[in-house]
């Protein structure tokens, strides 16, 4: 079964496309994020759990072999605010 172990942001599209389009899966598990992250970097948090997870998702649509989507994540990848984060 291969893995993608980078982060699914746009920088790396063409990779997840790429490696989607050669094992054309039935089944994706998405995990997301990293429990722990080194830094409190919301920027990363949201290319990461936002854009990564966006990007995935629109991959494994135009595939069109995937059956299922399986996507896991914590509250712990998300730094505490007083206020709720607003979207982009």
């Amino acid at each position: 079964m291969p893995w993608i172990t980078t982060a699914p942001t746009s920088a790396v599209k063409s990779d997840v496309e790429s490696v989607l389009n050669k094992v054309r899966p039935q089944v994706i598990i998405h995990t997301a994020s990293p429990i722990a992250m080194a830094s409190n970097n919301s920027a990363l948090y949201y290319a990461v759990n936002v854009d990564g997870t966006r990007n995935l998702l629109e991959c494994a649509r135009d595939l069109k072999t995937v059956n299922a989507f399986v996507y896991t994540s914590s509250a712990s990848v998300a730094p505490r605010h007083r206020q709720q984060p607003r979207e982009r």
